[in-house]
């Protein structure tokens, strides 16, 4: 996989995915369709994740699952009967066995790690066409042969050939652990998880609009990605509520169902910063994500907390959907002249956004990440308690959602 931290915008080009606009967004408030971000800004171009990190603590270690995976990536409903805690029993017991036990079979790995339900593949129907892939596998469209409802099924990626198998059975399993612990409406949902002839799929409920394409399609008013931004959020607060960090936040890895309601997906880089009835947070160390949307301390400190990666994220999402353009490629003053202008005058970018917005959203994009806004100031916040959200139980009457495939 290439090193996407070392690419400069003139060899940007955007991967299998054809995009029709590279002019600045317009958006409905005046001031942003005006946009001069830093003397340059970047279009937008889908991102594919990049770099490996490491999770420390003083007491715990656990290595973060990093591999990147493709557009829709998704989870698996935890038993009714479990305690709603057990997933993090099972990633101990996977990474500790990971790490210590030398399997001869994939298969019994699997077994001995994880009980995945065993479902009859053919009630699922044929493959249709890809929805996307990547490092991680391959997501195709799936229709249930019984009503011919429409799922998204996950095959998951192979061991590289330079990869230990215990590091590629710690990624996998990590990841559909940390899946089945989701429930929220802000989070793809998965159905079931399969095995057939030695390999793993997840089945997932298909959301079929994708956030980048909104954006890209310039079709979005202001209470539209107000609500899309607040939706996300809810989401993210969802994750660190039960110890996850997301760490890939970004436009692709965000889709809609037909009644625009936001989903969080691709679960490759998440982590497991703090496990239940443990006041241990453990950081992760190195760059993880994709370039426009990783915070600057991983390039400059040893260690950090994801939580607030997670808050940066987030903030460069609201940008991009308010502009329509990444403000700059890479958070590294030595390789990117807009985020060095960002470092100096600040106001130059904050100043474009809607201006109820622009108190939060500095404070979510501070570069010293002790000073970086929190989830609590986040959901305190004036302006963003006072969004109008969809939510599955009721339909916001105060704007719709411009749907685009």
């Amino acid at each position: 996989m290439p090193d996407l931290t070392k690419v400069n915008d003139s060899k940007i080009k955007p991967p299998n995915r054809a995009l029709s606009i590279y002019n600045i967004y317009e958006n409905v408030n005046d001031t942003v369709s005006q946009l001069n971000i830093s003397e340059q800004s970047y279009p937008l171009t889908p991102q594919l994740s990049s770099g490996i990190s490491r999770t420390t603590t003083t007491e715990s270690s656990t290595s973060s699952p990093t591999t990147p995976l493709p557009q829709f990536i998704f989870k698996k409903p935890s038993k009714s009967s479990k305690k709603k805690t057990s997933f993090f029993r099972e990633l101990k017991i996977a990474f500790k066995s990971s790490s210590s036990s030398k399997s001869n079979s994939k298969s019994t790995s699997y077994h001995s790690y994880y009980n995945y339900k065993h479902v009859d593949f053919n009630k699922y129907g044929k493959w249709s066409k890809e929805l996307g892939s990547g490092v991680g596998g391959t997501v195709r469209l799936i229709h249930r042969t019984s009503d011919n409802k429409p799922f998204a099924v996950k095959q998951f990626r192979k061991r590289f050939l330079n990869e230990s198998e215990k590091s590629w059975l710690k990624t996998i399993t990590a990841e559909f652990c940390i899946g089945s612990a989701l429930h929220h409406e802000n989070i793809i949902e998965t159905i079931d998880i399969i095995q057939e002839n030695g390999q793993l799929y997840e089945i997932m409920e298909y959301a079929p609009y994708d956030l980048f394409d909104i954006v890209m399609s310039k079709k979005m008013t202001e209470n539209e990605f107000f609500c899309c931004f607040k939706q996300i959020a809810l989401g993210v607060n969802y994750l660190h509520s039960i110890g996850i960090a997301h760490r890939d936040l970004k436009l692709d890895n965000c889709v809609l169902n037909e009644f625009g309601i936001v989903k969080l997906i691709d679960f490759g880089c998440s982590t497991v910063f703090k496990y239940p009835f443990d006041n241990k947070i453990m950081f992760s160390s190195g760059p993880c994500g994709s370039d426009p949307y990783i915070c600057p301390e991983s390039y400059t400190r040893s260690s950090y907390d994801v939580r607030l990666a997670d808050i940066w994220a987030l903030g460069i999402i609201f940008v991009c959907m308010s502009v329509g353009r990444f403000p700059w490629l890479i958070s590294k003053e030595s390789e990117d002249a807009s985020f060095k202008t960002y470092l100096r005058y600040p106001d130059r970018l904050i100043k474009k956004l809607p201006m109820e917005s622009r108190s939060i959203i500095r404070k979510m994009l501070e570069d010293t990440p002790e000073k970086r806004a929190t989830l609590k100031d986040i959901l305190e916040d004036e302006w963003f308690k006072n969004i109008e959200c969809c939510i599955d139980a009721h339909k916001s009457t105060g704007h719709i959602h411009h749907l685009t495939d």
